[in-house]
């Protein structure tokens, strides 16, 4: 969890100004695994992959991202990092 707590953090300390392409797919991953830690998403829908159990999928992708309340501190910044990466001064805004 510290490491997508440090790109969240870089993307929120960089809000004010312009964030490069880097810094937005960062915060968009990390945003992307607090989020499947705290919804669990349908592996289903999102993976031809199948495994003997489908929360497999899941486990094995949660296994290095500690607990579900670690993830919940970090909603509230992946929701603002999130905000600034689509910003009108953001590259990924760009493209």
């Amino acid at each position: 969890m510290e490491d997508l707590e440090w790109f969240l953090d870089v993307a929120i300390v960089c809000g004010d100004e312009y964030l490069d392409y880097h810094v937005c797919q960062y915060a968009l991953v990390a945003a992307a695994v607090v989020d499947a830690i705290l919804n669990k998403p349908d592996w289903e829908l999102l993976t031809d992959v199948q495994y003997e159990n489908d929360d497999e999928y899941l486990i094995l992708f949660i296994e290095l991202k500690e607990t579900r309340e670690e993830a919940e501190k970090s909603r509230e910044k992946a929701v603002k990092a999130l905000g600034l990466a689509v910003k009108a001064d953001s590259e990924l805004r760009e493209l």
